[in-house]
């Protein structure tokens, strides 16, 4: 069962809450385990903690990895939307593996003599708690397990955050399309052995060529990334530009070598799936590109927005990620081309 809701609908306090259910806020990409999110995290961070403030009720808390301009929460107040308690940066912790800050989850676990500054919020009301983050991962599941030996109260998180963190795998999410009818682009999965950087290489290298011989330009794609970050294009003689960039993946090992395809526009279209497994379509929006393969942000309304194959194919995208336990908002990116004729 698919629901539709209007874009209006969206901006009503609550729609995406559970009733009598108040929100903990952890919105970063850098929750994502992997070097490659942390690579993203700088670029994008801050589109997911405006997200987080945009979708938080008034009895809701949201965490930040930085401090947000003042004047945004203003005019968020002047819009009748997000918290009535004001945002807590959550401090730095250790830097992980080069010297990067680690994530907003890895920074609660590794700085619990922070929590008690939680401890006002969490004890205002004896309504239950939703651990609500950009991508649940098993780091959810013990950031959730400890806050709550912590608080002696449940603190849950929607859906299977192991479900949640495969289907951001690129690799696995375009091995089930066929399922649903979905034909995915012309490519094929390569897994490379870093720790042999000319076999890697080597064996990257032939993929691309086997794709080149029916297409004019490739673009390979990180398994595990976000913004653009595991994003490289290629034409017929880049062999040196892939011999740069491949060690700037380690330890990233799978990629998707697929057709090039030029896209008029790139429409995000998100769901809300439900506590009780249900996916509401509620906008769909126009990613914002910074040259061929960045991510700058999203525009609303799309160009495709009225597009009926779209809508059909997310939705049996949507109902498949609701089957295998995910919950909470999800985005699902689309390509719009034109074929040889023009359209």
């Amino acid at each position: 069962m698919l629901t539709e809701v209007t874009a209006n609908e969206l901006l009503l306090p609550g729609f995406l809450h559970q009733p009598g259910v108040r929100q903990l806020f952890v919105h970063d990409t850098a929750t994502m385990d992997d070097p490659a999110y942390s690579r993203a995290y700088e670029a994008v961070q801050h589109f997911f903690a405006e997200r987080a403030l945009w979708l938080a009720t008034p009895d809701d808390l949201v965490l930040l990895a930085e401090p947000i301009e003042p004047a945004y929460l203003e005019y968020l107040a002047a819009q009748q939307l997000g918290p009535c308690n004001p945002p807590l940066v959550v401090p730095a912790a250790k830097p992980g593996a080069a010297g990067k800050s680690p994530g907003m989850i890895q920074r609660l676990l590794q700085n619990p003599g922070w929590w008690p500054q939680l401890a006002p919020w969490m004890e205002s009301s004896s309504a239950p708690v939703n651990l609500s983050v950009f991508c649940a991962t098993r780091l959810t599941t013990r950031l959730s397990e400890e806050l709550s030996r912590y608080f002696q109260r449940p603190l849950l998180h929607p859906g299977d955050a192991r479900a949640t963190e495969r289907a951001n795998h690129k690799c696995y999410t375009r091995a089930q399309l066929p399922q649903l009818g979905i034909k995915p682009i012309p490519g094929r999965v390569i897994t490379v052995d870093h720790q042999q950087p000319e076999a890697a290489l080597q064996k990257l290298w032939q993929g691309v060529q086997i794709l080149l011989e029916v297409t004019q330009r490739v673009i390979i794609r990180a398994d595990y990334a976000s913004g653009g970050v595991g994003n490289l294009l290629l034409d017929g003689g880049d062999a040196e530009l892939l011999a740069r960039w491949l060690p700037t993946q380690a330890p990233t090992c799978r990629f998707l070598v697929e057709a090039y395809l030029p896209s008029n526009t790139s429409p995000n279209v998100q769901f809300w799936i439900d506590p009780d497994g249900i996916p509401h379509h509620f906008q769909t929006t126009d990613q914002r590109m910074c040259g061929e393969v960045a991510y700058n942000g999203n525009r609303y309304p799309a160009a495709a927005d009225a597009n009926p194959a779209l809508l059909e194919s997310a939705q049996k995208v949507a109902g498949w990620l609701a089957r295998t336990g995910v919950r909470g908002m999800i985005g699902m990116d689309y390509l719009v081309t034109r074929n040889r004729r023009g359209r």
